[in-house]
């Protein structure tokens, strides 16, 4: 399964927008507010579009109410939601080029399917072959959301049930939250059975993890403990005190490579290698080093490499590890494409994300500017030196005087440099006893 344009109506804070993804990576990026995570939630909905078919019922993801674009009536004091909301999407499932599309049409209504038929279709026709014990492959579909480190989703009768069924990888698909729990519970068995007999798919698991986890060289499972170990830079840590970066990747890439050994075990040691499908992170670079950052699409590209990853970011680092502009997706900023790959990170935080001044802190640079403004004024503006010399003031009031007219750039952002301060201040008390004997 693979996006390759979604279209959005009425959808959150789009009246109408039209996104185009590459098969392999897309990056979307934009400052707060943009809809980046609202775009990664439309396709959440378009992707479970594929359990309509499927026999078992899984948390199928649907339009709601909060969902629709609210205006509000400047004129009136009231606000409405416009109807319909709709997503449309055009992809390949099965190897077959199709289109679907679920939509709203009212607060009161329910989810339409009926312009999804043919993915509900192709999905119950898979389910039918999979019951029959034909080894055909199931696409994976994952989303993370920022809250995936620190919630976990809830166990039900119905998931234990089906545990050892291959469509139990579709446990939590769209539910933005890691299963943690059931992860660490499978490891835990896997490890044990390794012991005894070779294990292709858990060390598959294992391989996935370290790759992704800088200087990590081992993982197992401590059964005095009961808990996850894993060697990193030569000693051995607990899961549980491992830093948020690195149960962060962990779980990722663990929750990936453990939904698509239950949904294609007979793929055997190529399981990660040849399992596609969709996989939604919101907020990829969370909790990650910048090292790590520069490092994460490729490692996630090499262990992955037939998944769809649609991820957003705030990080220049990841925007500059991609290896196509046409990779990237912004909203609320620059339109046109620009290389990325051999841009340098002033570069894209200025072009791409839209940071004026990326060489010093934003207090410091209104600092400098202020104090350019400062002695600019002292020295430029002649007249107005000559007037204010004139007035019957203490130098405390010209000065104060002086600072107001500077519209509100104040040499108190100097506070805590007391010494470039009162430089300042000598500046221009110099310059106006200086204009003072002139006219005299």
């Amino acid at each position: 399964m693979k996006i390759n344009t979604l279209q959005l109506t009425n959808f959150r804070n789009f009246e109408k927008l039209t996104l185009n993804f590459k098969s392999n990576f897309n990056l979307i990026v934009g400052i707060n507010s943009t809809g980046k995570t609202a775009i990664l939630e439309a396709l959440s909905i378009a992707t479970a579009s594929w359990f309509l078919g499927l026999r078992d019922k899984f948390d199928n993801r649907n339009i709601k109410p909060e969902d629709v674009t609210f205006f509000w009536d400047e004129e009136t004091e009231s606000g409405f939601s416009r109807y319909p909301c709709e997503i449309y999407t055009e992809g390949v499932v099965n190897n077959i080029n199709i289109s679907w599309e679920r939509s709203l049409e009212s607060a009161e209504g329910r989810t339409r399917k009926l312009n999804a038929l043919e993915i509900e279709q192709i999905s119950k026709d898979i389910d039918t072959e999979i019951r029959e014990n034909k080894q055909v492959a199931l696409p994976l579909i994952s989303y993370y959301g920022t809250e995936r480190l620190w919630q976990n989703p809830k166990q039900t009768k119905q998931k234990k049930l089906r545990a050892n069924n291959r469509f139990s990888g579709y446990e939590n698909s769209v539910d933005s939250r890691i299963d943690k729990f059931s992860i660490i519970e499978w490891f835990r068995d896997n490890y044990l059975v390794s012991l005894r007999e070779d294990r292709v798919l858990f060390s598959t698991v294992c391989n996935a993890i370290l790759t992704n986890i800088e200087e990590a060289k081992e993982i197992k499972y401590s059964i005095d403990l009961e808990e996850i170990l894993i060697l990193i830079s030569k000693k051995w840590l607990r899961l549980s005190q491992l830093s948020d970066g690195y149960r962060s990747i962990l779980f990722l890439v663990a929750d990936i490579a453990y939904k698509a050994i239950k949904l294609n075990p007979h793929l055997k040691e190529n399981v990660l290698l040849e399992t596609s499908g969709i996989v939604l992170i919101d907020e990829l670079d969370m909790h990650l080093h910048p090292l790590w950052q520069r490092g994460i699409i490729e490692n996630l590209r090499k262990t992955f490499p037939n998944i769809q990853f649609i991820c957003t970011t705030h990080s220049p680092f990841l925007i500059q590890s991609l290896r196509s502009e046409s990779e990237l997706i912004t909203l609320g900023g620059v339109s046109e494409e620009m290389e990325v790959a051999n841009k340098s990170i002033n570069d894209i935080a200025k072009d791409i994300q839209g940071v004026d001044v990326v060489e010093y802190s934003e207090r410091y640079y209104k600092m400098k500017t202020a104090a350019k403004e400062f002695l600019e004024k002292v020295e430029s503006d002649i007249d107005y030196m000559r007037e204010l010399s004139k007035r019957n003031m203490s130098p405390e009031e010209k000065l104060q005087k002086f600072k107001e007219d500077l519209s509100n750039r104040d040499i108190e952002l100097f506070a805590e440099n007391p010494a470039y301060q009162a430089f300042l201040e000598m500046k221009l008390l110099s310059k106006l006893n200086e204009v003072s004997n002139e006219t005299n």
